[in-house]
């Protein structure tokens, strides 16, 4: 027979155990964050002005004042966000091997949203 105390012990370590194996990510308002942003900061850059184009580019010009200055910003961006990536990668290599290729799209996708919580699983 097995205590209760001792079911409860081995139930919270096969937890504790299983979600070290699964990603950690942040939550959907992130996501759509993320996605959404570098999607019509991308549209407002390069697409013609048709449709909702057409607002996403008053917006980004009213922000940023010229064309030139949203394609700047969204190759920054992109370009943050790849090496946010790459980094991730290496990192998750040595924390988490099983899931390093995971890290790297996710962070590519939302930059530090997901890094923070790579760099919490390699504090621990």
């Amino acid at each position: 027979m097995v205590t209760s105390r001792e079911g409860m012990d081995s139930t919270i370590s096969y937890w504790k155990q299983r979600k070290r194996k699964i990603l950690d990510g942040p939550t959907i308002y992130a996501w759509l964050f993320c996605v959404f942003g570098m999607t019509s900061l991308f549209c407002a850059a390069f697409l013609p002005d048709i449709g909702i184009v057409f607002l996403l580019r008053a917006i980004s010009l009213f922000v940023f004042r010229s064309v030139w200055m949203t394609r700047l910003v969204f190759f920054l961006a992109t370009a943050a966000h790849a090496i946010e990536a790459i980094y991730a990668w290496y990192l998750a290599k040595s924390v988490d091997p099983a899931n390093a290729r995971s890290w790297f799209w996710q962070t590519f996708v939302l930059g530090f949203f997901s890094l923070r919580f790579l760099l919490k699983r390699a504090r621990k």
